[in-house]
């Protein structure tokens, strides 16, 4: 099975890891499993373990724990070092690469799966990762960990097999980047509530019926969760609502708020004329930024991110860099309005330096958890401008921090940019106060003592109340 050929590959590093000396105490093994170290939810990921693992044996947070940690991913995935662990995932029918020994019943279910509900499936729609895959994933007991950590895990493993070959009091935290946890499997769900019944006649698939994919995937969620030790992690409070407002999960579920963290020693703002001139945008224009990892996803707005440049009265005064995969379309913009493509920004030094030259960043968003870019933008001390989605307004605080248009309204956030344009004072105190909000409430030391805190609480450390502490 599938398991069999993964697991011996996540023990022999085991013994690198160990964070502490047996005599502090009994060894806790925590796994954190995460499909890819790539993207929002990757990096997040990578940001959260990383933290945990300089934290723990480090004495001004405390004790030093007896921990062994791991950072599990899908065996396809590049990695940076030994805490990092590869795991082969069971093939999806998305990828659709079946082993010769897939049975047959197992095939004609994927094969059924594909052409039914995802082959032809609405292209503007982002990825569906239903619970179900074709091999089993379950671990063995000796590779079960004293704690699982689940970051994003679409593709990764088969849920009924994986959660049931846990023991039901083994501590699982499942920090939520997105909705896919509790729903039939989109991962944003377009104002659509079904996830909290049940889902069935899905609108995100192709032919939906009230037995579609999502339904069964549902249902295969809520049975896997059913009598698990959950503690359901997000970083904004808006996607802690929505889980909590699922009936998908366990009724003792733990739902807890632990926003992203950042390191500010590393996004900080730089001399502004300087980056400025450093990118040759040093002049009187406006410099919007505007950034995401896919810029041609419709979920981060930019149809509704063209039509605001569009709106602007006098785009020559303008100038918009993009940085991130892909590019604005130069043909549907206006024509005195400059763009400067900067292409993909492979390291924190770049992404500074762009953050830092920009006078507003914008985040068109129609759906998002706690976007990192603008976090970052505030760090480096340029407010937002963005539409009022999910958790955005949890740190674009109108008039203080940015300024917030309706979710979807292109005029109004044109609104909101001419009018930062010609209040400039504004600039420089809005990006003040972001950069003061990130330190106070988003700095990364703060996210990892809440972890750990919440570690040190569910492995028996320390009482409940405690873990809130921090």
């Amino acid at each position: 099975m599938v398991a069999d050929a993964i697991l011996p590959a996540i023990r022999k590093t085991r013994s690198l890891w160990q964070t502490a000396p047996l005599e502090n105490g009994p060894m806790k093994r925590i796994d954190h499993y995460a499909t890819y170290l790539e993207g929002g939810a990757g990096a997040a990921a990578k940001r959260i373990f990383n933290g945990i693992v300089d934290a723990s044996s480090h004495p001004q947070n405390g004790p030093s724990r007896p921990w062994e940690l791991n950072l599990v991913c899908r065996d396809d995935q590049p990695t940076s070092g030994a805490r990092e662990k590869h795991f082969r995932p069971s093939k999806s029918f998305l990828d659709l690469t079946l082993p010769r020994k897939l049975n047959r019943k197992s095939f004609r279910r994927a094969r059924t799966d594909l052409k039914t509900h995802l082959m032809n499936r609405p292209r503007e729609y982002e990825t569906f990762s239903p619970a179900r895959h074709y091999h089993p994933t379950a671990l063995k007991r000796e590779d079960r960990a004293d704690l699982i950590h689940l970051h994003w895990v679409a593709f990764l493993f088969d849920y009924l097999t994986f959660f049931r070959s846990l023991p039901r009091s083994t501590p699982i935290v499942w920090t939520l980047h997105d909705m896919n946890a509790f729903t039939g499997g989109c991962h944003y769900s377009a104002g659509c509530e079904k996830y909290r019944e049940g889902c069935g006649n899905c609108f995100q698939l192709d032919n939906p019926s009230a037995d579609d994919l999502s339904t069964v995937s549902i249902q295969q969620k809520r049975k896997a969760y059913q009598g698990r030790n959950l503690t359901i992690v997000a970083p904004c409070d808006w996607l802690v609502r929505l889980a909590g407002e699922s009936r998908v999960f366990p009724p003792a579920t733990r739902f807890e708020t632990i926003p992203y963290g950042l390191d500010t020693a590393r996004y900080f703002p730089l001399e502004k004329s300087a980056a400025k001139e450093e990118l040759g945008v040093l002049d009187q224009r406006i410099n919007l930024l505007f950034a995401a990892m896919d810029l041609e996803n419709p979920r981060k707005g930019i149809s509704e991110l063209k039509r605001s440049l569009q709106l602007l009265p006098t785009p020559e005064n303008y100038r918009c860099l993009v940085f991130g995969n892909g590019e604005l379309p130069r043909s549907e913009l206006p024509a005195g309005l400059e763009i400067r493509q900067l292409g993909f920004l492979d390291s924190v030094e770049k992404v500074r330096r762009a953050y830092s030259a920009a006078d507003v960043f914008l985040l068109p968003s129609l759906e998002d958890n706690l976007p990192q870019t603008g976090l970052e933008s505030l760090a480096c001390g340029t407010p937002v401008v963005a539409f009022g989605a999910g958790g955005i307004p949890e740190y674009v605080h109108h008039g203080k921090t940015g300024l917030l248009a309706n979710v979807g309204s292109s005029s109004q956030l044109t609104k909101q940019i001419t009018w930062l344009a010609q209040n400039r004072d504004c600039l420089k105190s809005f990006g003040q106060n972001g950069r003061e909000l990130i330190v106070s409430d988003f700095e990364i030391e703060k996210q990892t003592r809440k972890y750990l805190s919440l570690y040190d609480q569910l492995l028996g450390r320390l009482p409940a109340h405690a873990s809130k502490a921090g």
